[in-house]
C-alpha cells in the first residue's frame, strides 16, 4: 500500500478565569474593554501564569500547505 504525508496541527488550549478591578463608573463596552485590558496587563506582568493545570482542550487540524 502506498502512503503519503500530511501535516497535522495540534492545538492545546489553556484557560483560566481571573478577577480584575476596574473603575466603578464604567459600563457596557467600556467596562468589558477595561476588564480585558486589566487582564492583559496582569498576563504581561506575569501576575497570571497558565500551566498544565489550566488545560481546557485539544484540537487537531489538517494543514493545507
Amino acid at each position: 500500500m502506498k502512503t503519503k504525508k500530511l501535516k497535522v496541527e495540534v492545538v492545546e488550549t489553556l484557560r483560566k478565569v481571573v478577577t480584575v478591578e476596574i473603575p466603578e463608573e464604567l459600563t457596557g463596552d467600556d467596562e468589558r474593554e477595561a476588564a480585558i485590558a486589566a487582564a492583559m496587563r496582569k498576563y504581561r506582568n506575569e501576575e497570571v501564569v497558565l500551566s498544565g493545570d489550566d488545560y481546557d482542550s485539544t484540537r487537531f487540524n489538517v494543514v493545507n500547505e
